[in-house]
């Protein structure tokens, strides 16, 4: 909060420098200066910074105000809103507003958005029923998207790779989430401990990653197969081919992913992870159990 507030009272100060700067460059243009004597010069630049630093607050006083509205949410123990309100005072007012704000406050903010997110995702995951998918939560799909911005404000930093991996491991998208692992060894900041767990679960996933790349080239390639022959629309991606039509070529798979591991759970009698797979609410755990 500190840095936003010292942020925005040093670019108000530069902003009234500048102003009171050029309105005297204007006066000097169009000749005005040179009839006016020193020091009623003096007292004109004095009273173009005092009317400058009266004017209303500008977008720096606003996101000053915003910042301290998540706070208190934050205060109150509202992490939902709070991660909300930090996500949406990042993304929209600075990211896609390409605000000049040192990163460092963007860091922050998003570090904020991210520990209230994580709170708000586990009081989703202890009051949100297994068949209800508590995978569907707003605010673990924010969450996600905050690893994401963080990525890009500290791309050298392990954690942020990592996490997201787990994330995609437990919707079952390996081949993704081999590539977040690898970005995350590439690093070379943060912690070191990191990129050891993000090393064993890369050599744990490795055989399920090529798997998972194999059935998707494979399913690229049936998809261009139907394309060409003109059984795939390509406007609406609808198959018009028969049913029955029986050509030899390859299939995509008839049972999902998360069905199969379901059942593995279910081999197992773990019917609450099975359940969870099939409703899209599976934990880290669970991946590491049913591949």
């Amino acid at each position: 909060m500190n840095a936003i507030k010292v942020y925005a009272a040093g670019h108000r100060t530069k902003r009234i420098r500048e102003v009171g700067i050029f309105a005297l460059q204007r006066l000097h243009k169009f000749g005005a200066c040179k009839c006016i004597p020193t020091k009623l010069k003096g007292l004109l630049a004095a009273i173009i910074v005092i009317a400058v630093s009266n004017m209303p607050a500008d977008a720096d006083d606003r996101l000053t105000e915003m910042v301290k509205e998540a706070r208190s949410a934050e205060a109150q123990r509202d992490y939902s809103n709070a991660g909300m309100q930090y996500y949406s005072i990042l993304q929209n007012d600075i990211i896609e507003r390409h605000a000049n704000v040192p990163n460092a406050i963007k860091s922050g903010l998003a570090r904020r958005a991210a520990a209230c997110l994580t709170i708000a995702a586990r009081n989703d995951m202890e009051r949100i029923s297994d068949y209800e998918g508590w995978a569907h939560s707003e605010n673990l799909n924010m969450l996600e998207k905050t690893w994401e911005i963080l990525q890009g404000i500290e791309p050298n930093n392990p954690t942020w790779y990592y996490l997201r991996s787990t994330r995609a491991c437990s919707q079952g998208r390996y081949h993704d989430a081999r590539t977040y692992l690898q970005q995350s060894l590439r690093t070379t900041g943060g912690q070191p401990t990191v990129r050891q767990k993000s090393k064993a679960l890369l050599a744990h996933i490795n055989k399920f990653a090529d798997q998972d790349l194999a059935k998707l080239n494979r399913t690229d390639a049936y998809s261009l197969q139907m394309l060409m022959s003109g059984q795939l629309d390509f406007h609406t991606g609808v198959d018009h081919s028969s049913p029955s039509s029986s050509d030899g070529g390859w299939k995509p798979d008839t049972i999902s992913d998360s069905e199969r591991r379901a059942r593995d759970a279910e081999s197992h009698g773990d019917y609450g992870a099975a359940s969870r797979f099939r409703s899209g609410g599976t934990t880290v755990q669970d991946g590491g159990k049913y591949w």
